[in-house]
């Protein structure tokens, strides 16, 4: 967990200063810089994913050795629940280890399949906009990240109903699914957005941007999973906690589940007559 720590440290400070000093530059000088830079990107591409992979590890071994309950409590009986939940996050995190580590594989090939074109331009690819895919790639990241560290902590530092355990298995599994989503969308994003600014031209970026299309629909996908639930376990979550209130969460998750589907249904339905704005503008030459 401490390397972890200290890769999305270094991450955060990379991409920070990068950023900032891309904002005062023109479209030519980006390019310049960026290419200066290569040696530092790389290293934040794989700080990028590294910073994962080291948190799914330490994930994966946090279920036999966090607390289970914090009342009083001997330590046979706190192993004896470790034994009995565990498992879930060891499960999950070693799910999350193999997605990702597929994504590396294929967006990493076909990355450098890209790179080694002599003439990637088609027709249908020179529409297809990449900066509002990266945009739209970055905000779906941010949105996630926030995600997985407040479900990470709700598995932190949650402790089980004793007289209940169907309710924590819901909750803790639950609790698990939301935080594998969201890490293997991370992963996901954080390695398209870095092979589009790292290709070197404008066609290979539109084309290498609309040959993986189809994983911004894998992103929603896994986003949407990860909302639903992450309130499925807050559904779960008084009955966890508090069993005189237990209808507290489950009636606001109830409104909760009503109006977010409501919404998604509307935005569908009105997203059907436009184009995604990647794909409704000419890639610049």
């Amino acid at each position: 967990m401490g390397i972890s720590f200290i890769s999305a440290l270094y991450l955060t400070l990379t991409e920070t200063s990068v950023n900032e000093k891309l904002a005062s530059l023109k479209q030519g000088q980006r390019d310049q810089f960026m290419h200066l830079l290569h040696g530092t990107m790389a290293r934040t591409r794989w700080a990028g994913v590294a910073h994962l992979l080291f948190f799914l590890v330490a994930f994966m071994m946090m279920g036999y050795i966090k607390l289970w309950t914090f009342n009083e409590m001997n330590e046979p009986d706190q192993v004896a629940l470790s034994s009995r939940y565990g498992w879930m996050m060891l499960l999950g995190g070693s799910v999350a280890l193999i997605a990702i580590g597929v994504l590396i594989k294929v967006i990493s090939g076909n990355a450098m399949e890209v790179f080694a074109m002599q003439n990637p331009e088609t027709h249908t690819a020179s529409r297809f906009h990449y900066d509002e895919l990266v945009l739209e790639l970055n905000q779906r990241a941010d949105a996630t990240t926030f995600q997985a560290g407040n479900v990470f902590y709700e598995i932190l530092f949650g402790q089980v109903n004793l007289d209940n355990t169907s309710i924590s298995y819901a909750y803790f599994g639950l609790s698990v699914v939301t935080l594998v989503c969201a890490t293997v969308s991370i992963a996901c994003a954080s390695l398209i957005s870095y092979w589009i600014n790292h290709l070197p031209t404008h066609h290979k970026k539109a084309h290498f941007a609309y040959t993986f299309r189809k994983y911004e629909k894998l992103l929603t996908v896994a986003f949407v999973l990860s909302i639903y639930a992450w309130l499925f376990a807050m559904f779960c979550s008084s009955g966890v906690k508090y069993d005189q209130v237990w209808y507290i969460s489950a009636s606001w998750s109830g409104v909760g589940f009503l109006v977010m589907t409501w919404s998604v249904c509307y935005i569908r339905q009105h997203q059907a007559q436009y184009r995604p704005a990647s794909q409704c503008r000419t890639t610049p030459i």
